[in-house]
């Protein structure tokens, strides 16, 4: 027996708490569905799929459990592509001073053919990285929107305000 036990729309996507009662076990599953992304194509913007990858990867090491994520779309390929070169390539930009998409996405390939189906998807893997290696994290928690306003406010290098400084990354 499969229940959902919660469900919550965070964006664009929707984070599903499910139990699955079996013989001799019960097991708990986080669903994290990622609903604007339209199939062989891309999504508009990059924002959506940055959180998803965030919400993903804090419930995980929240839950501090070893257990495996499981990332998949309707044929596992595209999207599950992106998604899978997504995260190695963050991990990669944190650990090494450079990256390489084609590479990673070969090496994918290599292990399920189809990753990554399209020159779009493949184009914005590379926009994806960029926005991550020029801007990093742009995210600003609700109780914290207030300091971080007061903090753009204030002038910069004795010139400009932060707001300057920030839109002109």
């Amino acid at each position: 027996r499969i229940a959902c036990t919660q469900e919550e729309v965070v964006g664009c996507f929707v984070k599903r708490n499910f139990t699955i009662n079996l013989p001799e076990d019960t097991r708990d599953v986080t669903q994290f569905h990622y609903t604007t992304w339209p199939d062989h194509s891309v999504p508009i913007t990059t924002t959506g799929l940055h959180r998803l990858k965030q919400a993903v990867l804090e419930h995980h090491r929240k839950s501090g459990e070893d257990k495996p994520i499981v990332v998949h779309c309707s044929a596992g390929a595209g999207r599950t592509g992106c998604f899978i070169a997504f995260d190695s390539l963050t991990m990669e930009m944190r650990e090494r001073s450079s990256i390489n998409v084609f590479e990673t996405v070969i090496n994918l390939r290599k292990q399920r053919m189809d990753m990554v189906q399209t020159q779009s998807q493949y184009m914005f893997l590379h926009k994806l990285m960029a926005e991550v290696h020029v801007l990093g994290n742009t995210d600003v928690p609700m109780m914290h929107l207030e300091s971080k306003i007061k903090e753009l406010e204030r002038s910069k290098r004795g010139v400009k305000s932060g707001y300057s400084v920030e839109m002109g990354k």
